[in-house]
């Protein structure tokens, strides 16, 4: 019974249940591999779709960071020239 617990658990994607516990929407895409690589990923079971899902994730994240940082690049800098002389965000607002 274990077992067959873990593996479903290493079947489901990690994107399936959002944080709130509802069931996210999927869409049927259509993707082209290498035909000797899909036979073997089907021998040893490997559940293509849940390795291509947790792949996009962790590529749209990485170029979320880049992009982000990419446009903030100008503030990043300026911040820490401020902090370079001597000085940080919050010196307008203490009392002390």
């Amino acid at each position: 019974m274990a077992n067959a617990r873990q593996r479903q658990a290493s079947r489901t994607s990690p994107r399936q249940i959002d944080h709130a516990g509802a069931a996210r929407a999927k869409r049927a895409i259509n993707l082209t591999v290498d035909a000797e690589l899909a036979a073997q990923a089907k021998s040893l079971g490997i559940h293509t779709s849940a390795v291509f899902e947790r792949a996009l994730f962790e590529e749209v994240q990485k170029k979320t960071a880049e992009r982000w940082l990419a446009e903030n690049q100008a503030a990043i800098k300026a911040y820490n020239a401020s902090v370079a002389n001597g000085a940080v965000f919050s010196d307008g607002l203490r009392s002390f």
